[in-house]
């Protein structure tokens, strides 16, 4: 069946953006500012309103209509606003209203919804999943602001606009986030007048036009055929509005208030025709089409996923005052992202909707746990001398501990910032979050990581490397934020924040099962809780090679480790700065700086082009159907995870059409260097490396033999693995000038930055709750060739595989639409393919 086009129009105020804080508040701080230091929020709030009513009666639709112009009109708003509070002689600050008129047309006076832009141009990035056009645009009562806003917050504006003589064809060979609007200024009439909506479809046939090249006649025509939807927060304005207009209505109802609306056929049928239709939550429907949800319904509600906060508090563990040197390892992740996953878990029938004793339970065994964790409480620094001078509480370091950007912990102080805990509510379901057939009917899933993210505490994760910043509650931010959201059917979500430094994943998962550990006893009233995980980085510095104590590096050393497959990308080498913000740190920021490593390929990472996620489920049979192709005619045993990993790489270079390119194409694999140096899943920090796995990217592609890509992972793994090894890079590392400067991986067409839990036991963590772990979703920055391989969810297993795997890649959405459609992505199984441990 073809598919349709859709015109989706959008409500502005209150729907894309909103106040930062309220409009009378900012007015007076931007009074104070200009030196009107007198006047209170609630003077300005009543003159305000009165103010702008009169102003709107002696010059309607924000001065179009005689002439005056918006900005003009909103200057005599201001000045007659603050004029009557003025002292006697004190005149009117000539800024003022160059100020406000500023800020209330960009970023500084309106936000957005959290992942709003980046969801605003997903839709345009997965449209032809779904439709064969896609046009939106906004639809608002307002005067001219709104492009600027919108612009301000990130979102690529079409110069397309009601009433103007903007040209059309700039949408044919220019690609926006919003393709016109039709505002009320320019308009003449306000929403719920049909006209205002009439507008946006004569802004749609303009855009035909242009695209398609015939006349404006016929392209009015084949508006009709469009399916048109538009998304408000007002029930009167906006679904009134645009269904007397003909269009499909979706009301914002964060506040689940749509029981109490009155049902739409009121007003569209005749006053003695009887109601039988009704409106419906999208949420509750999770895999109707829009097309399909208005066969059967008058409007739709959204639920914008607001959380509720219950409950916000520091956990603070008493302790010996220490200062702890991180290891060198765990120093190189200290501009990493944070490390964060999210945990849904189904509805607890012991503790379901009881707020106190969910909460307070969950809070009392995260104490409990944080006694065998203090490191989380305290605080992460930085070495910022060159001379090997520090603060009191180091100086009993080593002196390779004592270098430039070397990290150390340090807690049981008197203003520790402890963990932040967070218990939320949403009115979210976990049906509307996750689909539970997703195993087995949906092996393909647009995961949608903003919603994700609603999950996880806002509170910003203390950065060692800059200085410690406060709250607005005077608190220093935390090393770990934990957040749990009671979701409305009574599920919940887990979710863990923390400094890379002091966690990989697999410290982090360890950390949720000592939790989960410490929840199940103290629930079975068990007095014991005996905990023991591992905080000594020195065991890992230890195992470097040679004296790391000594003024200057081994030559040996330095070689050998120069010599191992892994990039070295060098921050502060000429070109290698990034296209945001970044400077070198001041002690080395000088002309004569001479590179150690290459400068940054940033001419291959298109870091403005939309990035899509999917998550790719393989079952048990598909893995080893891989296992055993890759395996075939090869000299050594190959793992599952070679197998898996070689197969993903392979499909991603198809996708990025690189078949025919024979330069190097890398897969840049995150190892944790634990099983090397005999350390358990119980010892604590980030003690990984990146490994450059590298091959011609036509090589990578050509599915027909898997098992050279496999090989060539095989054979780079042992070399890293080999503590020899290891050993001679801790030796280098401890001799660079930051442990920062490098970075072994990078991102783009010629990269991909693969991240894996394989049996890191990531499902199975039981609270005690009497309620099983639905999904676990790790967190990855949203950048163009990320990957994620993890176990899938399901019965507790004795192999990481049994339960099939799940993949999850971040690509531009351009190659994701591609990699969908890849025939071979999806391996054929046969009955006699079985798992190889």
């Amino acid at each position: 069946m073809s598919k349709r086009n859709l015109l989706l129009c959008f409500d502005a105020f209150g729907t894309l953006i909103r106040p930062v804080k309220p409009v009378a508040q900012q007015y007076a701080q931007v009074a104070r500012q200009c030196g009107l230091t007198d006047i209170s929020n609630e003077e300005l709030q009543s003159t305000l309103i009165s103010t702008i009513k009169q102003e709107s009666k002696k010059n309607p639709n924000f001065g179009n209509e005689t002439g005056l112009g918006a900005t003009r009109w909103w200057t005599n708003v201001i000045h007659n606003t603050f004029t009557p509070l003025l002292k006697d002689g004190q005149a009117l600050p000539q800024d003022l209203a160059p100020r406000l008129l500023h800020r209330f047309a960009s970023r500084e006076g309106y936000e957005t919804e959290e992942g709003l832009v980046n969801a605003l141009k997903g839709l345009k990035s997965n449209s032809s999943r779904h439709y064969d056009q896609l046009v939106i645009g906004v639809i608002t009562n307002s005067d001219d602001r709104i492009p600027s806003i919108l612009s301000s917050l990130g979102l690529t504006v079409s110069p397309l606009r009601y009433g103007t003589q903007s040209d059309a064809n700039q949408t044919k060979t220019n690609t926006y986030d919003i393709d016109f609007h039709c505002m009320s200024y320019d308009v003449g009439v306000e929403k719920p007048d049909k006209r205002i909506f009439n507008a946006a479809e004569y802004m749609l046939a303009q855009i035909i036009s242009a695209r398609s090249g015939r006349s404006l006649n016929e392209s009015k025509t084949e508006v009709g055929t469009w399916q048109k939807v538009y998304v408000g927060d007002d029930y009167s304005k906006d679904v009134v509005g645009s269904t007397d207009a003909g269009w499909n209505p979706v009301l914002l109802d964060p506040k689940d208030e749509c029981d109490s609306v009155a049902d739409l056929k009121r007003w569209r049928s005749s006053p003695d025709e009887k109601s039988q239709k009704k409106a419906c939550r999208i949420e509750d429907h999770p895999t109707e089409t829009i097309e399909g949800l208005f066969k059967s319904y008058d409007f739709a509600t959204v639920n914008s996923i607001d959380i509720s906060i219950v409950e916000t508090t520091r956990l603070v563990v008493q302790c010996e005052e220490k200062a702890v040197p991180l290891s060198l390892l765990d120093c190189t992740a200290a501009n990493f992202s944070n490390t964060t996953a999210i945990w849904l878990y189904e509805k607890s029938t012991l503790l379901a909707h009881n707020e106190y004793l969910f909460g307070r339970q969950l809070r009392r065994a995260l104490s409990t746990t944080l006694e065998s964790y203090p490191q989380w409480c305290g605080h992460l620094k930085a070495v910022e001398s060159t001379d090997g001078t520090v603060p009191p509480e180091a100086r009993h370091f080593p002196p390779h501990a004592r270098r430039f950007g070397r990290l150390y912990a340090h807690f049981g102080t008197e203003n520790d910032p402890g963990v932040e805990y967070v218990y939320a509510k949403s009115p979210v379901t976990l049906d509307s979050l996750y689909p539970s057939d997703r195993v087995s009917n949906q092996p393909i899933w647009p995961c949608q990581s903003t919603l994700f993210k609603k999950f996880i505490p806002s509170v910003p994760i203390a950065q060692p490397l800059k200085q410690a910043i406060k709250d607005e509650s005077g608190r220093l931010y935390p090393l770990l934020a934990v957040q749990i959201t009671e979701l409305s059917c009574g599920a919940f979500a887990v979710a863990l924040n923390g400094s890379h430094p002091l966690a990989d994943a697999t410290t982090l998962i360890t950390l949720l099962k000592d939790w989960a550990s410490a929840s199940k006893s103290d629930i079975r009233a068990e007095s014991n809780i005996h905990l023991a995980p591992v905080f000594d980085p020195t065991l890992v510095d230890k195992l470097a090679a040679g004296d790391i104590n000594a003024q200057h590096a081994g030559k040996t050393f330095k070689e050998q480790a120069k010599s191992l497959p892994m990039h070295r990308y060098d921050w502060w080498a000429p070109g290698s700065a990034p296209p945001w913000p970044f400077t070198i740190p001041l002690p080395f920021d000088k002309p004569d700086l001479e590179p150690v490593g290459n400068a940054m390929p940033w001419a291959e990472w298109d870091v403005m082009s939309p990035v899509s996620k999917s998550v790719f489920h393989f079952s048990k049979e598909q893995v080893a159907a891989l296992w055993k192709k890759a395996n075939e005619g090869s000299p050594q045993k190959l793992s599952q995870h070679d197998a898996v990993l070689a197969h993903i790489w392979s499909c991603i270079a198809r996708a990025r059409r690189l078949e025919n390119d024979k330069s190097p194409f890398h897969c840049d694999l995150v190892y944790g260097v634990r099983p090397s140096f005999q350390l358990d899943n119980k010892f604590l920090g980030s003690p990984i490396v990146m490994m450059n796995i590298e091959l011609p990217a036509s090589q990578v592609c050509d599915h027909s033999n898997p098992t050279e890509v496999a090989t060539q992972i095989r054979n780079t793994l042992k070399t890293i693995a080999n503590p020899y090894n290891l050993s001679a890079h801790l030796h280098a590392l401890a001799y660079e000038k930051s442990p920062q400067r490098i970075w072994q991986a990078f991102l783009g067409r010629r990269h991909v930055l693969v991240t894996t839990w394989a049996r890191a036991g990531v499902y199975g963590i039981d609270f005690g709750l009497a309620s099983d772990c639905v999904y676990a979703e790790g967190v990855v920055p949203e950048m163009d060739g990320n990957v994620l391989i993890k176990e899938a969810p399901g019965p507790v297993s004795k192999h990481w595989t049994d339960n099939g795997i799940d993949i999850s890649v971040h690509i531009k959405t351009d190659d994701m639409d591609r990699l969908i459609k890849d025939s071979v992505l999806f391996p054929t199984t046969m009955p006699g393919d079985k798992d190889s441990t």
